[in-house]
């Protein structure tokens, strides 16, 4: 039995212990500050959602324009 034991199931054990530490700290860690994160990016641009169609079309046009400029310097290189 104790051969047993130390052969097999003391490093399944500590296998097992392992995975689940990895699993809860960087898995789940990893994940929980994924969400924080974008939690944080929605509250920081919640100020652009006024529902008021002009500044839709700016944040349109704004968008519109950087693209061009981006694919303009893209060929000139």
């Amino acid at each position: 039995d104790e051969l047993y034991q130390t052969v097999f199931i003391r490093p399944y054990n500590a296998l097992a212990d392992f995975l689940a530490t990895f699993d809860r700290d960087a898995v789940d860690g990893f994940g929980r500050s994924l969400a924080r994160f974008f939690g944080r990016l929605g509250e920081a641009v919640r100020f652009t959602q006024t529902g008021q169609l002009n500044w839709n079309v700016a944040g349109i046009v704004g968008g519109l324009a950087i693209i061009l400029i981006i694919v303009v310097i893209g060929r000139a290189a």
